[in-house]
C-alpha cells in the first residue's frame, strides 16, 4: 500500500502531492514500482497537526481522485479518512475499495456508510486509554470489541492496524511490533504502517527522511509477525524487501 498525501503538511515531505505535477509524478512512481494499493489521504493526521475542514478534505480528494482515476482506472484505491461524510462522498463518486480510518471509529456514522457501500474497512487501534498497562493485551481486547461491533453492524471485510505512532509511546510501538503475531488470533488481515515514523527518528535522533533503513528493518519484523499489508512511502525498496522475505520463506 503506497502512501499518497494530497496535503502540504504531512510529516514526510516526499509524500506531499499538492500540485498536479507532483501528484502525477507520485502515482506514476508508485504504480511503475509495483504498488498494489494507493492510499489517498487529504487531511494530515500527524501528531500536532490541525485537521482541515470537511469541505477542504473533500475538495482535495475530488481533485486527486479525478486525476488518479483518469490515469490509472484499474488501480485499487484506499481513502485515508476518519470522517463518515468524507467516506460517503468518495464512495458515492469514485471506485474506492477501502476506507482507512486511523481514528479507530471515532465517527460512528462510519458504520452505516461502510455497510451501505460494502467496502473494506481498516480498523486502527488508536486508544487513548491503555487499560491495564499491557499494550498488547489492551490492543487485542480493544480490537476484538470493535470487530464484534462492526460485524454486528453488517461489516464483514475488516483489516486491523495496530496503529503504530497513534497515542503510543516509543516503548508501546516496539512491544506491539515484537508481539504482532499475537494479533492473528483476531482472524483479520493485518496492515502495518511504520514507514519513516517517530518510533525510529526520535530515539535515533534523526529526521523522518533519514530512517528508511530502520523502517525496512521494522517492516521485515512485521512480515515475520504475520503482517499482510505494508503501508509504505518507498515502494521500490519495500517490494525488494517483500520479495527477499518471500525467498527466505520459500513463498515465491
Amino acid at each position: 500500500m503506497a502512501v499518497v498525501n494530497l496535503t502540504d503538511d504531512s510529516f514526510l515531505e516526499t509524500s506531499r502531492c499538492f500540485s498536479g505535477d507532483t501528484l502525477v509524478s507520485r502515482i506514476d512512481e508508485c504504480m511503475t514500482q509495483g504498488a498494489d494499493i494507493l492510499d489517498i489521504g487529504a487531511c494530515s493526521t500527524r501528531p500536532g497537526s490541525n485537521p482541515v475542514c470537511e469541505s477542504e478534505e473533500i475538495g482535495r480528494l475530488r481533485w486527486g481522485l479525478d486525476i488518479i482515476c483518469k490515469k490509472y482506472p484499474s488501480a485499487t484505491l484506499s481513502v485515508d479518512t476518519f470522517r463518515a461524510s468524507v467516506a460517503e462522498e468518495v464512495l458515492k463518486n469514485y471506485p474506492v475499495a477501502i476506507i482507512n480510518d486511523v481514528s479507530g471509529l471515532s465517527d460512528t456514522d462510519m458504520l452505516s456508510v461502510i455497510a451501505k457501500y460494502k467496502v473494506v474497512y481498516v480498523l486502527t487501534y488508536n486508544n487513548h486509554d491503555c487499560g491495564n498497562g499491557d499494550i498488547v493485551y489492551d490492543a487485542i481486547k480493544w480490537l476484538e470489541n470493535k470487530i464484534d461491533f462492526l460485524r454486528q453492524s453488517g461489516i464483514k471485510d475488516i483489516i486491523i492496524d495496530p496503529g503504530f505512532g497513534f497515542n503510543k509511546t516509543v516503548k508501546d510501538n516496539y512491544l506491539l511490533l515484537r508481539h504482532l503475531c499475537e494479533l492473528k488470533v483476531l482472524g483479520c488481515p493485518i496492515l502495518v504502517g511504520v514507514s519513516h515514523k517517530s518510533m525510529f527518528y526520535k530515539p535515533l535522533n534523526l529526521d523522518a527522511k533519514d530512517v528508511l533503513p530502520a523502517s525496512l528493518t521494522a517492516q521485515t519484523i512485521a512480515l515475520q509477525g504475520g503482517c499482510n499489508i505494508l503501508r509504505v512511502h518507498d515502494v521500490d525498496d519495500a517490494l525488494q524487501q517483500v520479495k527477499t522475505w518471500q525467498l527466505l520463506n520459500c513463498k515465491l
